[in-house]
C-alpha cells in the first residue's frame, strides 16, 4: 500500500528523482503486470499451492522494502524494488483472492469476499497516513524495517495457514 503513496515521495525526497523518472518507475510496474501477470497466473495455477504462491509474493514485497536499506545506488535500488514488488504482487494478489474464495462456502462467499475487499480498502486508506507519519517522525529506513517486520508476520501467518490446509493422515479409530 506504500507503493503509490509513500515510495514516490521517498524517491523525490531521498533519491532526488523528478516526476518523469518516478512516473517511469511506476509505469514499469504497470507494464510488467499487463504483459506478464495473466500468463504467469495461468502457468502457476494448479501447479503450486496457492498459499505457497501468496507466501512467496508476500516475501518478495517485504524484500522490496529491504532493498532501500541495503542496496546502494538510486537506479539499482529503485528498479530492483519495483521488480520485487511487481513480481510479489503478481504472485500474491490473484492467488490471495482465490485462496479466500476457496475457503468460503456457497452460503458465505459474498461475506468472505466483502470482508477481504474491506480489509484491502482500509489498508489503502490507513497505510499512506501511517507510513508518512512513521517516515516523518522516525525516517524512511525505520519505516522500511517496520514494513519488513509486518511482512514477516504476514508471511508467518500464511505458513501457519499452509500447515492448517495440509491434508492430515488418517488417525486410528
Amino acid at each position: 500500500m506504500q507503493f503509490f503513496s509513500v515510495i514516490p515521495v521517498f524517491w523525490r525526497e531521498d533519491f532526488g528523482l523528478n516526476e518523469a523518472q518516478i512516473g517511469s518507475l511506476l509505469a514499469m510496474n504497470g507494464l510488467i503486470i499487463a504483459f506478464v501477470e495473466m500468463p504467469l497466473v495461468f502457468r502457476l495455477e494448479g501447479r503450486v499451492e496457492k498459499v505457497v504462491l501468496v507466501s512467496i509474493g508476500a516475501g518478495m514485497i517485504g524484500l522490496s522494502f529491504l532493498v532501500y536499506n541495503v542496496v546502494s545506488g538510486v537506479f539499482l535500488a529503485s528498479v530492483l524494488s519495483i521488480l520485487l514488488v511487481t513480481i510479489g504482487e503478481m504472485l500474491n494478489f490473484p492467488f490471495a483472492n482465490s485462496l479466500v474464495l476457496g475457503r468460503s462456502g456457497p452460503s458465505n462467499r459474498g461475506q468472505y469476499m466483502a470482508l477481504y475487499a474491506m480489509g484491502f480498502s482500509v489498508a489503502h486508506i490507513l497505510s499512506p497516513v501511517i507510513g508518512m507519519q512513521v517516515a516523518g517522525t522516525l525516517g524512511y529506513p525505520t519505516l522500511w524495517y517496520l514494513l519488513i517486520g509486518l511482512t514477516a508476520i504476514s508471511l508467518a501467518g500464511f505458513l501457519l495457514l499452509r500447515q492448517r490446509l495440509l491434508p492430515r493422515p488418517n488417525e486410528p479409530a
